[in-house]
């Protein structure tokens, strides 16, 4: 995360990734924030759109399973059913 240019690449997604859904500010979020926002987790997840490719690039392991991703899903209904 140091060298150039990869830094900045990094230091980029991080950025967008915070502007698009921060849980530092979770609470500061609307109820139907909340919701569109748990919606689009189980959403990006079974369309295998995260983690992005270009983490995967370096962390296969980060892979998620169709059950990691049945269990997030799962995650997402109960917290926005709260």
């Amino acid at each position: 995360s140091y060298l150039q240019p990869p830094a900045s690449f990094l230091a980029a997604h991080i950025d967008d990734g915070r502007r698009e859904l921060n849980f530092s500010v979770w609470a500061t979020y609307d109820k139907s924030r909340r919701r569109r926002k748990l919606d689009e987790i189980c959403r990006e997840a079974e369309a295998r759109a995260m983690p992005l490719p270009s983490y995967l690039w370096i962390h296969r392991a980060a892979r998620l399973s169709d059950e990691e991703i049945r269990a997030l899903c799962r995650w997402t209904e109960d917290e926005s059913a709260r």
